[in-house]
């Protein structure tokens, strides 16, 4: 996405964001299994926890639909609308356990 903004191709970088959200959307909503859970809630299921990370699949699914929803309407508004909006990508990384 990066390379497509530095090039100038926006709506590409846009269809390209807009895939990844869908993606990441279907990852904690859409149902897997005959019981209708999603990806996310067998990771939640599944996965071994200790103190430091009690409940990390729940809290991330909770925490991050909202704003996933939220961007993902936003991002195809500026799409239908033929406007040239900047998309800024932030990532973050946990340095300590480097």
């Amino acid at each position: 996405m990066q390379l497509l903004e530095y090039i100038g191709e926006t709506k590409v970088a846009k269809e390209v964001l807009q895939s990844y959200q869908h993606v990441v959307h279907d990852f904690l909503d859409k149902p897997i299994t005959r019981k209708g859970l999603s990806t996310a809630t067998l990771m939640h299921d599944y996965f071994l926890y200790d103190s430091h990370n009690l409940n990390c699949w729940y809290t991330f699914a909770k925490e991050m639909k909202p704003s996933l929803e939220s961007s993902m309407r936003n991002l195809t508004l500026s799409m239908n609308e033929n406007m040239e909006n900047d998309v800024y990508i932030v990532s973050m990384e946990d340095c300590e356990n480097e």
